[in-house]
């Protein structure tokens, strides 16, 4: 049974209004000047002059004639040397298993090229190799160029450093002191490990899969290296990307397209299942125990991929069950003359339309025909499923974007995630209260092609307002169970991406329809898109946004401004005005080490004239096992009523270390305010231990100063091969 569940499902979506809670201002108040209407200019007019030259192409000329003695010569040579052997090969050959044994023919010293291969894929490059004392080495510099691993080597001093794999799997070789560096571990280079020839360096199979976690098997019969890595290096990456249809892969594990996989009628595979009993006693000296129970199921159902989560406790009994079958086609052939590619029937994530409100799951239908997964350019949402109390981190490009901790929902997201030109690579690590750790990897790239892929495609979802499957505690607001419905149409003209789209839900018992328009341009490496909504009574939104990527900087720039009337997700102080800037990079440190800089600003100003305006700093420094994040932020607040007094200035951080020992992982952290008073919120601690495979321990303690509540858990965590 499989060990682990967790459904990655990666769906666009851009800035909202920066303020879900609004309410009605009056009508004299409304900003008159911006929702008379929206114009929106699409300048075009691009040329590209082109100027070919000749070239102009010369060659020497090769002699006539070569005496006949001197080819005798060399065809006898070539007889002497080889011909015995490849008797003696081709016997092997048939003897024995793809060559296997054809190492053992190949002299001393010999040098052969070989051509590296993973499963299907074949490199077109070369890789020298050599056998040297029995055993087979492999060119450095060839392996570091074919496989196009971001290493700076150089053969001159004999020393090099980088990242493989993986960008905080760092490595520094220094073969003049006889030491490589890799991932936090120093290992002392053995006469095994390297032979050098004609001053190149080679390196053992060992010292492959020890150094860069490369395992390899030569085929001399057919000249190829098979090569088997946990991550797959950058060649193989980009080539999963170019040949990869829906922009997002799966890096840990090979899977078939979806249009080759054949759902059954009833084949649940995959079970996890999390049971927590808590016992505590009172001041009173009365013992109390609670249980716990999420279990996650997904299979095939009905010739649908399925998915059920849900709750349970000794107290409440059933708590929440959230479902949904799913369909895919490669082909645009699902539901008749919908000729949709996806649906989804149960608890959904709705369709995005910019500026209208949000996309969270509810209770409905969702279809599309859209060939990618990811139908919007400018901001996404990643979402998924995963079990309550699971730590979830999002990295880019191998630096940390954000943390957070999967509540009873059984749902984690992350918001408004930024996407520039080029690929967007991203990593979502989860962390188990065991100690366990899992990995997605996908890519959402902005480009020219993938943009020209949304021509002519739709999206729509019809559900019902904040609802679910089932929960003990349902939303009994006058909206819910209320019909809502969200459609969407994608249009390319020219290069420019665009979409108009409608809204139709009910807010505060009113009945509220929208109508939304946006774009996305890509240029010079730059990426320009806006937004446009409208209600049925002329209330207007408007949002326009820029991201470039200049050197190894990430730049964002973001406006929005709406009418005092605009309403959206439910009552509140509407904003009517905001502007955010991110900027994000990573460098490669000293001694190997990996920095990742986030920093962000925003302002914002509400109906009744309060602005604030906030900071943030996130830094997250790797080296090698050790890893130390700081998070610092700072807001200020200026109300809108003359007669109230401003809040003080708030800035708080956080702090948190993480170092792995292999067998042991040890984190901890503190949360405290600067100002306006400085104190320390909360302590927290982790330790995990995992003596074997099978059986993992850990310790949680958390400490609150200010209530004097300290509060601890132990754990253990056995596997089994049938459960």
């Amino acid at each position: 049974m499989a060990q682990g569940l967790h459904l990655l499902h990666v769906n666009h979506s851009v800035l909202l209004p920066l303020t879900k809670n609004t309410v009605q201002m009056p009508k004299n108040r409304r900003n008159k000047g911006f929702s008379t209407g929206l114009r929106t200019v699409l300048l075009g007019g691009f040329c590209l002059c082109f100027i070919l030259y000749p070239i102009n192409l010369f060659a020497k000329e090769v002699p006539a004639q070569v005496e006949q003695s001197a080819l005798k010569m060399l065809a006898r040579d070539f007889v002497a040397r080889i011909g015995k052997k490849l008797k003696t090969y081709d016997e092997n050959q048939r003897s024995g298993e793809n060559g296997g044994d054809s190492l053992s023919i190949i002299p001393e010293g010999e040098l052969l090229l070989l051509r590296p291969k993973s499963e299907k894929f074949i490199l077109d490059a070369e890789i020298g190799a050599m056998k040297h004392g029995g055993r087979i080495y492999y060119g450095l510099e060839d392996l570091i160029r074919a496989l196009e691993l971001p290493i700076d080597y150089d053969p001159a001093k004999k020393a090099g450093s980088g990242w493989f794999l993986r960008e905080d799997w760092l490595i520094r070789f220094d073969f003049n002191k006889g030491e490589v560096v890799s991932r936090g571990e120093t290992h002392a280079i053995k006469a095994a490990d390297t032979h050098e020839d004609a001053g190149f360096i080679y390196i053992s199979e060992t010292a492959a899969k020890k150094w860069l976690a490369i395992e390899t098997k030569p085929d001399i019969a057919q000249q190829y290296l098979n090569i088997k890595t946990p991550y797959p290096y950058p060649a193989l990456a980009r080539n999963a990307r170019l040949r990869d249809t829906d922009g997002r892969t799966t890096r840990n594990t090979p899977v078939l397209p979806r249009f080759d996989a054949e759902e059954k009628m009833l084949d649940l595979n995959t079970l996890e299942t999390q049971h927590s009993i808590r016992n505590r006693k009172t001041k009173d000296g009365k013992s109390v125990t609670t249980q716990q129970n999420v279990t996650a199921i997904e299979g095939d159902v009905l010739n649908h991929n399925g998915y059920v989560s849900t709750n349970w406790d000794n107290e409440q009994k059933l708590t929440s069950v959230r479902a949904r079958l799913t369909k895919e086609s490669e082909d645009a052939d699902l539901l008749g003359k919908l000729k949709a590619r996806a649906y989804t029937i149960g608890d959904t994530d709705l369709t995005n339309l910019p500026l209208t409100g949000g996309s969270s799951q509810e209770l409905g239908v969702r279809v599309n025909n859209n060939p990618l997964r990811n139908a919007d350019f400018q901001t996404t949402t990643i979402r998924g499923d995963a079990l309550p109390g699971w730590d979830v981190e999002l990295y880019r490009e191998g630096g940390l974007v954000d943390r957070i901790r999967v509540d009873n929902d059984s749902r984690y997201e992350f918001d408004e995630i930024e996407l520039y030109a080029g690929d967007n690579n991203f990593e979502v690590f989860f962390y188990g209260p065991q100690g366990e750790l899992r990995r997605e990897a996908f890519n959402l790239p902005v480009n020219d092609e993938f943009l020209a892929t949304q021509n002519n495609t739709y999206d729509f979802s019809v559900s019902f307002n904040k609802a679910q499957t089932y929960t003990i505690a349902p939303d009994e607001s006058e909206d819910a169970n209320t019909p809502h419905l969200v459609a969407r149409y994608n249009k390319i003209f020219g290069k420019t991406l665009t979409y108009a789209g409608v809204r139709a839900k009910q807010i505060q018992g009113e009945q509220k329809g929208y109508l939304g328009t946006g774009f996305t341009h890509t240029w010079d490496g730059f990426v320009f898109d806006g937004n446009a909504a409208m209600d049925q009574k002329g209330s207007s939104a408007l949002e326009v946004g820029a991201r470039k990527n200049i050197d190894d900087w990430r730049l964002s720039l973001r406006a929005h401004k709406s009418d005092e009337e605009y309403l959206t997700d439910g009552g509140g102080n509407n904003g009517i005005l905001g502007v955010q800037g991110t900027v994000n990079r990573n460098f490669l440190g000293p001694f190997n080490s990996f920095l990742s800089m986030t920093a962000a600003g925003q302002y914002n100003e509400l109906a009744d004239k309060t602005k604030t305006t906030s900071g943030s700093l996130n830094m997250n420094h790797q080296m090698g096992n050790l890893s130390i994040g700081s998070t610092t932020s700072v807001i200020k607040t200026e109300l809108g009523s003359e007669d109230s007094q401003d809040p003080p200035v708030q800035v708080n951080d956080s702090l948190t270390v993480r170092y792995n020992m292999g067998r042991v992982l040890t984190r901890a952290g503190v949360n405290y305010a600067v100002k306006p008073e400085t104190k320390i919120s909360d302590y927290f601690s982790q330790l995990t231990y995992q003596p074997t495979n099978r059986l993992s321990t850990d310790l949680q303690v958390e400490h609150f100063p200010e209530t004097k509540l300290t509060q601890g858990r132990l754990s253990a965590h056995y596997k089994h091969d049938n459960f």
